[in-house]
């Protein structure tokens, strides 16, 4: 199942390909992304967004590397 970035996963729909959609730190504007500064009520709209998308699916980018790339050393990510 491919899963593209939503500025290109229409273009899958439009050629009958099932795909999952997806976005993390693009675009800033236009969707309601889901960073830490979002305000609440962009990030309450997911759910409307989600039913009305022709997607099979969402996946969900997390920020959630604690290391530093490609070491076992620690990191702060509010830092």
């Amino acid at each position: 199942m491919p899963v593209a970035h939503v500025d290109f996963a229409l273009d899958f729909v439009n050629e009958g390909i099932d795909c999952w959609a997806y976005y993390c730190t693009t675009p800033r504007s236009g969707f309601p992304n889901r960073l830490m500064d979002t305000p609440l009520p962009k990030t309450a709209m997911h759910g409307f967004l989600f039913y009305r998308w022709p997607f099979e699916g969402f996946l969900h980018w997390g920020y959630n590397c604690w290391y530093e790339r490609q070491t076992r050393t620690l990191i702060d990510p509010f830092t």
